[in-house]
């Protein structure tokens, strides 16, 4: 819900951002599009939030707030995926060891059936 909500704040200082910078004729908002088949997503972070500097008043600071919400998210995301990867890994090890633990179990079960 918390994401929606701020996903949706964001289109429309987003929106808002576009006019007012059209109006200062600033700098060309770039193509986001664009940008993110090049652009790793923390580039694409640090160049939203250059644009939320230059923009003047209240809709700088909605943007400001959202980018640094969008930054927490990101590393949180991060977090979770390298905890993850971690448990993924202890996992095979230990799947590896239950195997290990078969099979010498098998051999010792068929020495022993043919004794």
């Amino acid at each position: 819900m918390v994401q929606m909500a701020l996903f949706k704040e964001f289109h429309v200082v987003a929106g808002e951002v576009e006019n007012v910078a059209s109006k200062l004729v600033m700098k060309d908002i770039p193509d986001f599009d664009a940008l993110l088949k090049i652009e790793s997503p923390n580039a694409l972070l640090e160049r939203l939030e250059e644009l939320a500097e230059e923009v003047p008043g209240d809709n700088g600071d909605k943007l400001s707030s959202i980018v640094i919400a969008l930054k927490i998210q990101a590393e949180g995301r991060r977090w979770i995926i390298n905890e993850l990867r971690e448990t993924l890994d202890q996992l095979r090890m230990d799947l590896q060891y239950v195997l290990l633990d078969l099979e010498a179990t098998r051999r010792e079960r068929d020495e022993l059936a043919k004794q």
